[in-house]
This record gives C-alpha cells, structure tokens and sequence, in this order.
C-alpha cells in the first residue's frame, strides 16, 4: 500500500500535469485564434462601421416616407437569395429604417436605384417620369416620381 505521503505527492503531480495541460492548451487556442484574424481578408478588417453606410445620404429625402421603391439591375435567376442583389438592399434596409423598402416595385413615390450600369438611372428616371434628387455616384441614387 502507499503510504499518505505518496498519495498526497501523486494528487498534486497529477493536478500540476491536469493544470499544464490545460493552461498549454489555452495558449494553443488563442495564438490560433489571433492567427485566424490576422489571416481574415482585408474586407473584413475595414469594413463599414455598419451595413448600409452609405445609403445614409438618402434619409434627409425620406423624412416623412413609410414606403419607398427599391430597383437594382443586377440581374440573377433567384434575385433573393442572390447575395450580390441582397446584400446591398439589405443594408439599405438595415440603414434607412424605419422607411420599408420595396424591392423591385416602381410604383412607390420615391425610388431607390441600386446601378451598376451608367445608363440605368437616366433611363428609370425618364421612363417614371421622375426627377433625380439625389445621384452619389457609387451606383446609388434616389429618384421621385412626379405628377404623384
């Protein structure tokens, strides 16, 4: 039989070891974990302070609007689950609340367009006859239907 002593040095070996296992492990967790994030694409570590930033330009329009259209001309065979087509009328979503947006009905008062295409915002303002009220040159406008 061991004697206490032995039994007393035993426990206290075996939580040192039970302690430096789990201590080392720790360590292996999270120089993984900064490697991981110093790893992220650069995207990811300069993105927006929020979603949606910059359709902030477009709330001083809005004041007093429940609904607003929202185009873009991206085109896709599933424009829902598209993340391309989503994203963006997400955020603008997200950026513009409490003002619903209404993806892909033109018959709202005002208009978000979402362009890729240069053409895209004179040929919707023209069709709707609707005047341009905000253009900030990254694709995003607004435009108001007039005569409504």
């Amino acid at each position: 039989m061991k004697t206490s002593k032995q039994a007393f040095f035993l426990g206290v070996l075996n939580f040192l070891i039970i302690g430096y296992l789990i201590v080392q492990s720790l360590c292996n967790f999270i120089l993984s974990s900064k490697i991981a994030i110093q790893n992220f694409p650069d995207s990811f570590q300069n993105s927006q302070p929020y979603p949606g930033v910059e359709f902030l330009p477009l709330q001083n329009y809005l004041q007093g609007q429940t609904k607003v259209g929202y185009y873009t001309d991206r085109i896709s065979s599933s424009p829902f689950t598209d993340v391309q087509i989503m994203r963006p009328y997400q955020q603008a979503q997200y950026a513009l609340s409490p003002v619903l947006l209404d993806y892909g009905n033109l018959e709202h008062n005002f208009i978000i367009l979402n362009c890729q295409h240069k053409g895209c915002l004179s040929k919707i303002a023209h069709q709707f006859q609707g005047k341009i009220c905000i253009d900030l040159k990254n694709g995003i406008s607004l435009i108001k239907r007039l005569g409504r």
